[in-house]
């Protein structure tokens, strides 16, 4: 689809937020695919992309209807980037899964290992910055150390994940307060 012209892309922003941004994205074809199944959904497929394509290139029409569908447009879309959410969290529940199976299977030690090692690296990290402090340290080192706890936190984490599963609850209750903030922001939206 070609990209839509200055004032449609204004409208596509304001009452469809999330698609309007996955249009200049990696998400491009499946915001471009919903806008079509939406506004032209007695077309086929290619006929919708190309009706689509005409509609956003041409003048903006005060359209009421076609406000109503761009809101279920950004509705269809939250659904569907949810659902492939679900379905990647799957994959991951898969990897993990998987992988605790093989360690099971042949006896493998090294994951216990490895994963003792990064918690005691994480635990002698946090506490030496703890003890120590950073303010006698200059500006680059201090940043460095802020780095370093951060990776070994990351690594810390996927080690807890590993062992007793991931918190795909925290990371959704993430999502559902930056929702919140992001509708709190934009009263248009509906």
């Amino acid at each position: 689809m070609r990209k839509p012209n200055k004032e449609w892309q204004g409208l596509i922003k304001s009452i469809a937020p999330r698609v309007s941004l996955a249009l200049g994205g990696p998400f491009a074809g499946l915001a471009t695919q919903t806008l079509a199944n939406v506004l032209f959904p007695d077309q086929d497929g290619q006929k919708q992309t190309a009706c689509l394509a005409k509609l956003v290139s041409g003048p903006l029409t005060g359209d009421a209807t076609l406000l109503e569908k761009l809101r279920q447009a950004e509705k269809k879309f939250d659904l569907q980037m949810r659902k492939l959410d679900v379905e990647i969290e799957s994959l991951h529940v898969q990897d993990r899964n998987a992988a605790r199976h093989r360690q099971e299977k042949i006896g493998d030690h090294w994951p216990n290992l490895l994963g003792i090692i990064v918690l005691l690296s994480f635990f002698a990290t946090v506490a030496y910055i703890l003890i120590n402090g950073l303010t006698h340290l200059d500006s680059t080192t201090a940043a460095f150390s802020g780095t370093l706890v951060g990776y070994v936190s990351a690594k810390a984490d996927q080690v807890i994940a590993y062992f007793f599963g991931s918190s795909s609850g925290s990371r959704e209750k993430t999502r559902a307060m930056a929702d919140a903030l992001h509708n709190g922001n934009h009263p248009r939206n509906g």
